[in-house]
């Protein structure tokens, strides 16, 4: 399986921390950023990320999957949290697997889930023309594709005009700040992913109340070159046994025939 260490970077005065798994084996490897969604952590619902990324290690593949500043083990507040700063995570770790010696910077890929997907989608719009190389690929689990149309529906007027005034209000059992409110008002997930030229796997479930299978149907009109599974059943954390195993084996095999070379 390889093996996993403590990983501890730095963003703007804060520790950004996470778990990397190393294959077994000479480098350099490829690599797989894992992003979360709102209110998740690194291991994510039904422990997806360590089973995926567990996977992964064994057929030579890095992993490294981080908490969001405010989120897990991670520096910050749950209430200071907003996609931008999200993404700025995000870059924070692609560039620290971009600089490591045991790790391939050309093959690098980005998996993110629920509204991880959304900052993998803005990350892989920001890195093309950038200095870093874009992701060799991109997968997107139950992805956030519009925000304005799945949260601003959640949110009273009197909750839009206490964030408007500054002020966070309650999301679940914790507090939503006017920063990510603003992000969900101003960012365009589809208009960055548009920008983004390598290979996409959308894997959504059919039965998502969360993020409604109409998401995931946007990833697919929004360019050529996505392939799009939608699983019978399924609902947002893909959590029957049938349908968490169909997610994983589906993303390692997709995601080993972009990352590994084949030979003869």
């Amino acid at each position: 399986m390889g093996m996993e260490t403590w990983v501890e970077l730095s963003n703007y005065g804060e520790t950004i921390r996470g778990t990397l798994h190393r294959p077994v084996g000479a480098g350099p490897h490829p690599a797989v950023l894992f992003l979360h969604g709102l209110g998740g952590n690194r291991i994510e619902a039904n422990r997806l990320f360590v089973r995926a990324a567990r996977i992964l290690a064994k057929q030579g593949i890095a992993a490294l999957r981080i908490d969001f500043r405010g989120a897990g083990e991670s520096d910050g507040e749950a209430e200071a949290r907003s996609v931008s700063g999200h993404l700025s995570d995000a870059l924070t770790a692609y560039h620290f697997l971009a600089e490591d010696a045991q790790l391939d910077r050309h093959r690098l890929a980005v998996l993110g889930f629920s509204l991880g997907g959304a900052v993998a989608a803005l990350l892989a719009g920001e890195l093309a023309g950038s200095d870093l190389p874009e992701p060799a690929a991109l997968v997107l689990w139950a992805a956030v594709a519009d925000l304005k149309a799945l949260v601003l529906p959640w949110l009273s007027p009197e909750l839009r005009a206490q964030l408007e005034a500054g002020e966070p209000v309650p999301w679940g059992a914790e507090l939503l700040g006017p920063a990510f409110y603003h992000d969900v008002l101003h960012l365009e997930p589809v208009e960055a992913f548009r920008r983004y030229g390598g290979p996409v796997l959308v894997v959504h479930g059919e039965a998502d109340e969360t993020v409604p299978p109409a998401q995931a149907q946007a990833w697919g009109r929004a360019r050529e070159g996505v392939e799009l599974a939608l699983l019978p059943g399924a609902g947002h954390t893909f959590d029957s046994l049938a349908a968490s195993r169909e997610l994983l084996e589906r993303t390692a095999s997709w995601l080993v025939r972009q990352l590994t070379p084949t030979t003869g």
